[in-house]
C-alpha cells in the first residue's frame, strides 16, 4: 500500500522539462568517430608517426621524444593543435588534419 501511494505521488508530480540539448557548451563525444580515427591512426607507419611528432614539436605543441609512440604527450599535443585550428579536440588526427599539419610546416 505504501509503495502504491508513493508511485501515485510520483505519477501526479508536475513533470520537469528535459534540458535543451541545443544550449550545451560542448558537443557530446562521438565514440564511433573516435573509433574510426583510431583505426585510421593504426594504419600509420612508424615514419609517419615520427613526422607528426616532429612537426608538432617544431610548432611548439609537443615536448616529448620523437619515438613514433602516440602516448599521453602526443595526445595532448594533437588536442592543442586541434584547439588552435578550431577542430574538435579528440586527440586523434583525421587524415585532413594530418595533411593540414604537413602542409603548414
Amino acid at each position: 500500500a505504501a509503495a502504491e501511494r508513493k508511485l501515485a505521488e510520483v505519477n501526479s508530480a508536475p513533470k520537469q522539462p528535459l534540458p535543451d540539448s541545443s544550449k550545451t557548451t560542448a558537443p557530446p563525444v562521438n565514440v564511433a568517430n573516435i573509433q574510426s580515427l583510431q583505426v585510421v591512426e593504426a594504419l600509420l607507419g612508424r615514419q609517419q608517426r615520427k613526422v607528426i611528432q616532429g612537426i608538432l614539436k617544431a610548432k611548439g605543441f609537443y615536448e616529448g621524444p620523437i619515438d613514433a609512440i602516440f602516448g599521453d604527450q602526443t595526445r595532448v599535443a594533437i588536442r592543442d593543435f586541434q584547439r588552435a585550428t578550431g577542430a574538435s579536440e579528440t586527440g586523434y588526427q583525421t587524415p585532413a588534419q594530418f595533411q593540414q599539419l604537413v602542409a603548414d610546416r
